[in-house]
């Protein structure tokens, strides 16, 4: 029962002795009290309907709603559901789902409602990067979002980096913007190890270097020197941010120390707590959380935080 009801009751009661003291603090939390546990309630169901149509908006930006992608964002909206109190039955969350996808810009006013909460806004982004990260790499529209959101919900930079690089192979700010342009103009994907892009790069400057095109006119040898030097410029970006997986580590289920990442091993997710058996073709750079889509494996610095500080 909420002091604040009964104070204002038993304060108009208290005209009529202890009696009306007595009934008044009862009126009080029937009037007040309930009234403000009533509006909390549609609160949460008014996030969790936003929630749901926030996440099919991102999961729809870069083209059709996938299977992977509707099964993440049930497992968000049950996990986010918990969070909130179980506000809405479990078996109403399918139909929440449905209607949500007729709410105009859900998303924008999702930041609305959260934006400030101490509680709320944080969640909100890592909702939405379960739902990003669960085709792999995050794509330039989800990107976007994804900053544009963390900007939005006015969360301090150095949560929102700790964040991305829970969920996404791409770090936070221009840093990802630029290591996705760098992907794109060598044609690998963001996960590409450092054969890949060493191999891409390779192939791409030797059909693009300028003695190849000596002897055609100057102004295709002036395109051709253009991408020569875009190429080489996203080697570069991508060699200073690549990561092998001998880098990488894992989190030891019996005595929470690291060890290196190895197929048919168990380990604990740093994120969700939950036990997971690595298939015999684990990849560290690739494998992810099954029941929240976080990386299980980290370069050893982020992973010795990551023992710190649980999300």
């Amino acid at each position: 029962m909420n002091w604040q009801g009964k104070v204002i009751g038993g304060s108009l009661g208290s005209f009529f002795g202890p009696i009306g003291t007595l009934a008044g603090a009862a009126a009080g939390h029937f009037f007040v009290d309930r009234r403000r546990q009533q509006e909390e309630l549609k609160f949460r169901r008014r996030v969790l309907a936003l929630l749901s149509g926030a996440l099919y908006q991102l999961a729809v930006a870069d083209g059709a709603f996938s299977a992977a992608e509707e099964r993440a964002v049930n497992a968000v909206l049950t996990d986010a559901n918990e969070q909130l109190g179980r506000c809405m039955a479990a078996s109403s969350l399918p139909m929440l789902m449905d209607q949500s996808r007729t709410i105009q810009n859900p998303l924008g006013s999702l930041i609305l409602e959260t934006r400030g909460h101490p509680q709320l806004s944080p969640r909100v982004l890592l909702w939405l990067l379960r739902v990003a990260a669960v085709d792999g790499d995050a794509t330039e529209p989800e990107l976007r979002i994804l900053q544009d959101s963390a900007a939005q919900l006015v969360l301090p930079s150095d949560l929102v980096e700790f964040f991305f690089r829970l969920y996404l192979p791409v770090r936070a700010g221009d840093s990802a913007a630029a290591r996705l342009a760098a992907c794109k103009t060598l044609g690998v994907t963001s996960q590409a190890s450092a054969e890949e892009i060493k191999k891409a790069f390779r192939e791409l400057s030797m059909k693009y270097h300028p003695d190849r095109h000596a002897g055609l006119p100057e102004e295709i040898r002036a395109l051709t020197a253009e991408k020569f030097q875009a190429v080489a410029a996203a080697y570069e970006t991508l060699k200073r941010e690549s990561q092998t997986p001998e880098d990488r580590w894992s989190r030891h289920p019996a005595n929470g120390g690291l060890f290196r990442a190895k197929a048919n091993e168990a380990v604990v997710c740093f994120c969700c707590g939950r036990q997971i058996r690595l298939s015999d073709r684990f990849d560290p750079i690739q494998s992810r959380c099954p029941i929240c889509q976080a990386f299980l494996a980290y370069s050893r610095d982020f992973a010795e935080h990551l023992q710190q500080r649980r999300v």
